[in-house]
């Protein structure tokens, strides 16, 4: 494997970040979008920043969150029902 240079490296890693910075914003910007159209605009630049991700992949740190955000609620209201049972 060929050595890479100190400011190759960098820059690969600067480019990096800066397309997960995107997406992030693209992610945010789909969740807040109202219209169906206003969802493949966002899919359209998703294409064009990451054309190796497919909509699933873009999709699925969302389905995550949500997913942790039900299990906190499932564990406060277990929290609550424990704590109803005492008294």
């Amino acid at each position: 494997m060929a050595k890479i240079s100190r400011n190759r490296r960098r820059f690969d890693i600067r480019k990096k970040q800066k397309r997960q910075r995107k997406l992030k914003k693209l992610r945010e910007l789909f969740i807040n979008a109202k219209t169906a159209r206003a969802k493949d605009a966002i899919l359209e630049k998703l294409s064009k920043i990451a054309p190796h991700l497919s909509e699933q992949e873009f999709l699925s740190p969302l389905d995550l969150e949500k997913k942790d955000e039900q299990s906190d609620l499932k564990k406060k209201d277990k929290q609550v029902s424990k704590e109803l049972l005492k008294k």
